[in-house]
């Protein structure tokens, strides 16, 4: 390999090692507001089904 690319392609690296490490925190953030609003809908989902009952 040329210097030149000796030189750069390290820090591209680096720089996609850490893209793809905020990829998955975003991800997993994304997964527990999912469940989270899941819930919460079922719950109201249910509440729901309750009054129009009564």
């Amino acid at each position: 390999m040329c210097p030149r690319a000796i030189a750069i392609i390290p820090g591209l690296l680096r720089y996609r090692n850490q893209m793809e490490l905020e990829v998955a925190q975003l991800q997993e953030k994304n997964r527990l507001k999912n469940k989270i609003i899941l819930v919460l809908l079922m719950i109201l989902g249910f509440v729901c089904l309750l009054l129009l009952d009564i």
